[in-house]
């Protein structure tokens, strides 16, 4: 079993289990570069038959919590005037929060349907920082996806649950983000994965060292506000956040003018 990240054949097994309740699956751990993942996932079809599982009851508290944070870190470190991308948007529902805080946000997603964004999708426009929450623990090949956002944007904000080498998990009870119930989870990173990915594609990376990292070509001149950041509880960031949204002009109620059967959106 070769690894997805580093290509090293040290990878050992740790784990089998069951995904989805009937199929046997193993679990491989990469010595070279600390990735885990489940064995070649067969299983992906029968996984997607719905792209929004019945198991993620926390999409809203989620997105709501990641505009919290999200929306100081782009308005203190990177602009308020430049567009942004969130990748893998499914429904659309934080491309519309943070619309509604001000900030020119596009979606994009393969195999989700908009439902939150529609007529903002994604089509070549200049793209400051990219968006990618929940995404790369889905992925067969995730340095394929993350060379693809690389292609559009410098940085790469996303977040992904990271497990520690000191404890790896020895069976899938161990943690609850293997999520074998729904079979969507099969890469899984430590932050020793994330360096090893930031060296080998020439990137920066921050991160919280738990769920929110940052992955970029540019120099970070401001690394330790962006880790108080990335770290801190969204309840801390309230008054911050107050600042950005007078700061900011809302784009939830924009002017539409209507040619026909086309509908031309206006900021």
């Amino acid at each position: 079993m070769n690894c997805t990240i580093c290509g090293s054949n040290l990878t050992e097994p740790v784990f089998s289990g069951k995904i989805l309740t009937k199929y046997d699956a193993g679990y491989f751990y990469c010595r070279e570069c600390g990735h885990l993942q489940t064995e070649s996932p067969f299983w992906l079809k029968e996984a997607y038959e719905s792209a929004l599982t019945l198991n993620d009851t926390g999409i809203i508290s989620r997105n709501t919590s990641l505009a919290a944070k999200v929306a100081p870190i782009l308005y203190l470190l990177f602009g308020k005037n430049h567009t942004y991308l969130d990748w893998g948007a499914g429904y659309g529902l934080f491309v519309r929060l943070m619309r509604d805080i001000g900030f020119d946000f596009r979606w994009h997603d393969q195999y989700a349907q908009n439902l939150f964004a529609r007529g903002f999708e994604y089509h070549q426009e200049k793209i400051e920082l990219i968006t990618c929450f929940e995404v790369f623990e889905h992925l067969p090949d995730p340095l394929v996806q993350l060379d693809e956002m690389l292609k559009i944007a410098d940085t790469v904000l996303f977040s992904t649950e990271l497990y520690s080498e000191k404890n790896i998990p020895g069976k899938q009870q161990d943690w609850h983000y293997f999520a074998p119930e729904h079979g969507q989870h099969i890469s899984f990173f430590s932050i020793r994965t994330l360096e090893y990915i930031a060296s080998k594609r020439n990137l920066n990376l921050v991160s919280n060292n738990r769920n929110l990292h940052l992955f970029s070509r540019k120099p970070l001149r401001h690394k330790t506000i962006l880790r108080v950041l990335l770290s801190a509880h969204r309840l801390m960031l309230i008054p911050i956040n107050e600042y950005v949204c007078r700061k900011m002009k809302s784009k939830t109620f924009n002017r539409f003018r209507t040619f026909g059967k086309n509908t031309v959106i206006n900021e």
